[in-house]
């Protein structure tokens, strides 16, 4: 999965991923805001976040 972050929120995003997920786990990312991403995992499963106070958020 690669994706390119356009904003300084999505890059933060980015850099959770990649801390949190091993390698090859998140095959999709939709940047839905400039702060907020729908992740879809190989199974089909998603979950959103956001970045907000420094922090990335699931919701």
């Amino acid at each position: 999965m690669k994706k390119k972050a356009e904003t300084i929120e999505q890059f933060k995003i980015l850099q959770w991923i990649e801390k949190t997920f091993q390698e090859d786990v998140i095959c999709e990312i939709e940047w839905t805001s400039k702060t907020t991403a729908k992740l879809t995992d190989k199974a089909g499963d998603t979950l959103n976040v956001e970045y907000k106070n420094n922090t990335v958020l699931m919701c």
